[in-house]
């Protein structure tokens, strides 16, 4: 299979693979309106974490049901695209297989823990706080499940997230959209932006943390792009060419500081959020 193209035009044109005409066609937000959306998302980062996890695992099953709703106008698309039917269908199903399983894994994955200090009149209790906006710039490959692999974990742990999928691959956008306007506060911290690499970049600005997958060339552009003023992000990189994870400063998708192994092991596990350590004086009398 060959890789999707779409043109050069900032409006991004692009041609069916089945019918060989030009039928689509996206106009990127600018960055003002882009940095309206983004901050929107911040805004509502803060009711999401007040709901809970138990709040939070609601909507997100809601999701799949809201996905499923709209399976055949998402389905289409996504065959529109990829020029495949069958791993059409898998990513559609994927999503809602994997969202139901961190649903039923996340308290277990998320649960802080307590214990005792090498210095005996200490204890530490470890605390667990979300990047208000996770950012996530997907391939063309697999345009739905990639897009949404990380999302939803890190939606989960408490954070809002804005996804730029691939610009070659971007019909299935419009009725995702449509299933997530349907979920109560989901709709108020998760978008997906249609656009190419300008939007990418922009986007890397204006989130607080980044997930990243795709080629190695991109990857480059993408890290070496600066950091805004006083960001503390620390991006996860899926460099598909070389099938590894490259990181800035931390282990992926990173906790703030140093935590236990069994917080690392659920780091890995890939729910985006970073973790702070307050030690409380005990007496030893």
């Amino acid at each position: 299979m060959t890789r999707p193209r779409s043109s050069h035009d900032p409006q991004h044109r692009l041609r069916n693979p089945r019918s060989g005409k030009m039928d689509y066609q996206i106009t990127p937000l600018d960055p003002p309106a882009l940095t309206t959306r983004t901050e929107a998302l911040h805004a509502g980062q803060a009711k999401w974490l007040e709901i809970g996890l138990d709040g939070r695992i609601r909507a997100m099953e809601a999701l799949c049901d809201a996905v499923d709703r709209h399976y055949q106008p998402i389905l289409d698309p996504l065959c529109a695209d990829t020029g495949r039917h069958e791993w059409s269908v898998n990513e559609i199903e994927g999503l809602k297989g994997i969202t139901r399983m961190r649903c039923a894994t996340a308290a277990e994955a998320m649960a802080e823990a307590t214990g005792n200090s090498s210095d005996p009149a200490l204890r530490f209790q470890q605390q667990y706080v979300p990047y208000q906006l996770v950012g996530i710039i997907s391939p063309w490959n697999y345009p739905l499940i990639l897009a949404m692999i990380d999302a939803i974990c890190a939606l989960l742990a408490g954070s809002a997230v804005a996804i730029k999928p691939s610009e070659g691959t971007p019909r299935f956008i419009a009725p995702f959209r449509k299933a997530i306007a349907e979920v109560e506060h989901l709709r108020d911290v998760l978008d997906v932006f249609e656009g190419g690499a300008e939007t990418g970049g922009w986007l890397v600005d204006l989130t607080d943390t980044l997930v990243f997958t795709g080629s190695a060339p991109t990857g480059r552009k993408v890290r070496c792009r600066p950091a805004p003023p006083a960001s503390s992000r620390p991006p996860s990189w899926n460099w598909a060419a070389a099938t590894r994870w490259l990181c800035w400063t931390a282990p992926i998708p990173t906790w703030r500081r140093k935590s236990s192994p069994a917080a690392r092991r659920k780091t890995r596990a890939g729910f985006a959020a970073r973790s702070s350590e307050a030690t409380t004086a005990s007496s030893t009398r």
